[in-house]
């Protein structure tokens, strides 16, 4: 009999992220029947679900909200869980297509390889030394985010990760004319 092996990751009070694994009999393909998560006095509720770049590839990735559970069994989200928050934002701009970029500081670092796992779990990403884009819709660049994170964490296991500025990027168009810009290049000559 085949089991599959789901890794539940969130955010926890002080911002970190958080893993429990755990071994199903059933294989999942959506995200439909992933069960409720319960940690002290949390409710750890899966909402999206990715292919697993460090296990088989039967293995998945299971993103997932908190809450706050409360007298009456009412729950509450977390205030640590910026999903709704950063889709509020998003709504601000016309745009359905986003760069987020992050940099990071880290001892170790193999590019190809984060691209790669990146790539394998549905991440449109462009990595360089110690900087990564992420190119993703308005629904998806939270998950992204978090889970290109929890990869590059998980990759250099060991060595401490520090993830410095993030920056949104609603225009490509406009991101790549200042691209160009810097380098020097006549914009008007290249449009």
């Amino acid at each position: 009999m085949s089991q599959q092996k789901l890794d539940y990751i969130w955010i926890n009070d002080e911002y970190e992220i958080k893993t429990f694994s755990i071994v199903s009999d059933v294989i999942h393909n959506n995200i439909d029947n992933i069960s409720d998560y319960y940690i002290e006095n949390k409710l750890i509720k899966p909402y999206q679900m990715f292919n697993n770049p460090f296990r088989t590839n039967m293995d998945r990735l299971i993103l997932c909200d908190t809450y706050n559970i409360l007298e009456n069994a009412y729950i509450l989200l977390c205030p640590n869980n910026k999903r709704k928050e950063l889709s509020d934002n998003m709504d601000t701009y016309e745009g359905t297509e986003f760069k987020l970029t992050q940099t990071f500081m880290c001892e170790k670092t193999n590019i190809k390889l984060y691209k790669e796992m990146c790539k394998y779990v549905g991440i449109d990403i462009k990595v360089k030394p110690f900087e990564y884009s992420i190119y993703s819709n308005r629904n998806h660049i939270y998950s992204c985010v978090l889970i290109s994170r929890y990869i590059l964490i998980n990759l250099f296991i060991g060595y401490p990760v520090y993830f410095l500025e993030l920056t949104l990027i609603p225009d490509e168009v406009d991101d790549l004319v200042s691209d160009v810009t810097k380098m020097g290049v006549s914009v008007n000559y290249i449009l």
